[in-house]
């Protein structure tokens, strides 16, 4: 006959079920609490200081009228914009200049296909087969290339 000797029950009794319940609970909680302590603590910059401006209909209209020319969601960032960075963004909704950006853009794309093209032709072919004349005309072409991208790239910034 064999005997078993257990030190343990088997099965957990409840009072062990409930204490491991709430270390798991202590543990979740003190991870969650802690959870965002990696590192360096984030600085907080919340605006607590509200100042009041008071406006005639005129300089409302001027404001609104501000607000809806420029790229700002709120009165706030207009005027924090104009008076702390001391400066004012406007979109232009002229939707012919935004057509014509377009189109240049589509273009200069286009260019830059062409240009890529051209180059894996010249890696394919090797420089060795083209004369001296021929590699000159190619780079003036590849120069007039880079000049008129670059017109692109100006134009396209204003």
């Amino acid at each position: 006959m064999v005997s078993l000797l257990f030190t343990k029950p088997p099965c957990p009794t409840g009072n062990e079920i409930l204490r491991s319940r709430i270390s798991k609970k202590k543990t979740k909680l003190y991870f969650m609490k802690n959870q965002n302590k990696g590192g360096r603590p984030k600085v907080e910059d919340k605006r607590k200081i509200g100042k009041t401006i008071w406006f005639t209909e005129s300089e409302n209209k001027i404001l609104t009228t501000l607000l809806t020319e420029g790229e700002y969601q709120s009165y706030n960032e207009l005027i924090r914009d104009i008076v702390i960075n001391k400066k004012y963004q406007v979109i232009s909704l002229d939707s012919d200049s935004r057509i014509q950006k377009n189109i240049l853009i589509e273009q200069t794309r286009r260019i830059g296909n062409n240009f890529n093209q051209l180059i894996k032709h010249f890696n394919e072919k090797k420089l060795d087969h083209f004369t001296k004349e021929e590699i000159l005309a190619l780079l003036k072409l590849l120069n007039d290339i880079k000049i008129i991208y670059e017109r692109i790239q100006k134009t396209i910034k204003e």
